[in-house]
């Protein structure tokens, strides 16, 4: 068996549409999404700005930020997201471009 990340599409409005796929030890949501130059995710009618590192949150503020791995992470500071935010593996996410 082959395993893949599926892969983000890009919608009629510009966004990038993707999914988590999976949920880390501590509760972060890493999704399929790549940022490279900021953005808003949607996530559970949240709309999370990318931030640069945990410490650009207050705690137990839900954010997004783009992990060791280059990939869009969910994350609640000091806490889980997916707990929180009600997360799984394939819960739908959104990049917004920068406008």
């Amino acid at each position: 068996m082959i395993r893949r990340t599926p892969e983000a599409t890009r919608r009629a409005d510009g966004a990038v549409q993707g999914e988590v796929i999976t949920v880390d030890r501590f509760g972060n949501a890493v999704t399929n999404l790549l940022a490279l130059r900021g953005g808003q995710v949607q996530v559970n009618g949240l709309s999370l700005a990318l931030r640069r590192t945990y410490a650009d949150a207050a705690v137990g503020e839900p954010m997004a930020l783009v992990g060791s791995s280059g990939l869009v992470e969910i994350a609640v500071r000091d806490g889980s997201a997916a707990e929180r935010l009600g997360l799984a593996r394939g819960s739908s996410v959104a990049l917004l471009p920068v406008r």
